[in-house]
């Protein structure tokens, strides 16, 4: 019932933002990953690369895909507008995704946890679902504590919770800091007698590819540097983690970081003050994970974005 209410209400508002559309009105949308198969992922945040070619096919021939710098010329086009951005710097978007962008000469913004260049780690919550999945498929037990190592899950897997269980952590997880997550990884690796995890396409893009894909039209933004929820960083701890992830990107592009994505970005992982921050810091955008349209006339620094997936209907995106 909830999924035929949702998708109702979609339609409903994809046809009410039709019919008010005008030309100072545009879409943000965001992908995660590109991936040639199938794979288990709690977040459901990734599309299939035959989908993600038709999506990009059918995204050019119905609206107007703009570069981010050219949002602000108007024309007569009544096709919306349409900029596309990638979040967290997974390698798959430099293997799969970018090649079919540059076949239609479309250009994206990237965004890249910058701790994880080169380092050979897997971005913190992609590995904690790696574990979770893991857990979940061997009927393994993880026990978790907290930073007053204080137990806060403890669980022998016999039925499939994953989801919620994963949610539940990340939520937890993503406001301490990275060397607890980095050593909490670790023991559950360990409770887990040490399976390994290496898949390529599970790290994110190095500097040889984040220079490739700047060379080629596409900007590369700051995905901040640890890929945690900033919300709770004081102003001097929040900028020093943007000046340092927004300067190792200028070192490999050689050129200006203009554009900021906020890790998570719900309301709950960001403040407004910390929006003034980054203007301050040399930002022209900041880009969310709220959803909605934005409007050329409002000339705000944020930006409202739409998850696409493998069933996302285009018919009724704008919804």
């Amino acid at each position: 019932m909830k999924k035929y209410l949702r998708s109702n209400l979609e339609k409903f508002n994809h046809f009410k933002n039709l019919l008010f559309y005008n030309n100072t009105k545009y879409i943000v949308i965001i992908y995660h990953r590109v991936l040639p198969y199938q794979i288990e992922d709690p977040t459901d945040n990734y599309i299939l690369q035959e989908d993600f070619e038709k999506q990009i096919s059918y995204l050019n021939k119905n609206y107007e895909i703009v570069d981010i710098n050219s949002i602000q010329l108007l024309n007569n086009n009544k096709k919306p507008k349409i900029i596309i951005t990638f979040d967290d710097g997974y390698y798959d978007n430099y293997l799969y995704a970018y090649p079919i962008l540059k076949s239609h000469k479309i250009s994206s913004i990237f965004f890249i946890p910058t701790y994880y260049i080169d380092n050979k780690k897997i971005i913190w919550d992609k590995l904690l679902s790696l574990i979770l999945i893991f857990a979940n498929n061997h009927s393994k037990k993880l026990i978790i504590r907290n930073l007053q190592n204080k137990i806060i899950f403890n669980k022998s897997y016999k039925y499939n919770f994953l989801k919620k269980d994963f949610w539940f952590l990340i939520n937890y997880l993503k406001k301490t800091n990275i060397s607890f997550i980095e050593n909490l990884l670790f023991d559950l690796i360990d409770q887990l007698d040490n399976p390994i995890f290496e898949n390529k396409l599970d790290y994110c893009i190095g500097k040889k590819e984040i220079k490739e894909l700047s060379t080629n039209n596409m900007h590369i933004g700051s995905h901040a540097n640890y890929h945690l929820s900033l919300r709770n960083y004081d102003d001097h701890n929040f900028c020093n983690e943007i000046i340092e992830s927004k300067n190792k990107i200028e070192t490999i592009i050689e050129k200006k970081c203009q554009y900021f994505s906020f890790p998570f970005g719900s309301k709950d992982d960001f403040t407004y003050n910390q929006i003034n921050l980054l203007v301050n810091l040399g930002f022209k955008k900041c880009f969310l994970n709220i959803k909605g349209l934005n409007n050329i006339n409002k000339n705000t620094i944020y930006e409202k974005r739409i998850i696409m997936h493998t069933f996302k209907n285009l018919k009724y995106i704008l919804g």
